[in-house]
């Protein structure tokens, strides 16, 4: 689950990353 959850995280990192620019 935690593996999951770090996943998630890093791949909405990198929308925010994408939105912001």
């Amino acid at each position: 689950v935690l593996s999951l959850e770090f996943s998630w995280q890093a791949y909405e990192n990198m929308i925010q990353e994408e939105f912001i620019k």
